[in-house]
C-alpha cells in the first residue's frame, strides 16, 4: 500500500495523482554554454590560415613537413599531447601525409580533415544553434 499526500491509502498498480508526479525541469536552450562570436572566429580564422600554409608548404617545399614533423617529435611528451589534443586534425593530417599509402587516399584523408575544421568551426553555426 502506498500513502497519497492527503493521507489517502492508494494500492499499487493505480495511477498517481497529478500532485505526485513531479516533471524534472529541463534548462532553456539559451542557458547553456555557447562560446563568445570572437572566439569562435579566432578558431576558425587560425585552422583555415593553418591549412593554408600547410598547402602552401605541400607545393613549395615538401620536405618542409617532414622537418616539421622530426622537429615536433624530438620535443617533450607533454607538448606532443597538447599539440595532438589542440590541432587534432592537423596532426592526423601530417602523419597521413608521411604514410606510405597511395596518393590519393592521404589527400582524400586531407580533405576530410579540412572539411573538418572548416566547417565544423564555422562561426555562424555557432550563431544560429544558441541564437
Amino acid at each position: 500500500m502506498i500513502m497519497d499526500r492527503k493521507g489517502n491509502l492508494m494500492t499499487i498498480g493505480t495511477p498517481f495523482p497529478a500532485g505526485i508526479v513531479r516533471k524534472v525541469p529541463t534548462q532553456p536552450r539559451s542557458s547553456t554554454w555557447a562560446p563568445p562570436r570572437w572566439l569562435a572566429m579566432a578558431v576558425w580564422t587560425f585552422f583555415v590560415a593553418t591549412w593554408v600554409v600547410l598547402g602552401i608548404l605541400m607545393i613549395v617545399s615538401p620536405g618542409t613537413i617532414d622537418e616539421m614533423w622530426t622537429w615536433f617529435g624530438a620535443q617533450s611528451t607533454l607538448l606532443q599531447v597538447v599539440a595532438w589534443i589542440a590541432l587534432l586534425p592537423v596532426m592526423i593530417a601530417v602523419a597521413v601525409l608521411r604514410t606510405t599509402w597511395e596518393l590519393w587516399l592521404r589527400i582524400g584523408v586531407l580533405v576530410l580533415c579540412v572539411t573538418w575544421t572548416t566547417v565544423g568551426f564555422f562561426p555562424n553555426r555557432i550563431a544560429r544553434r544558441t541564437g
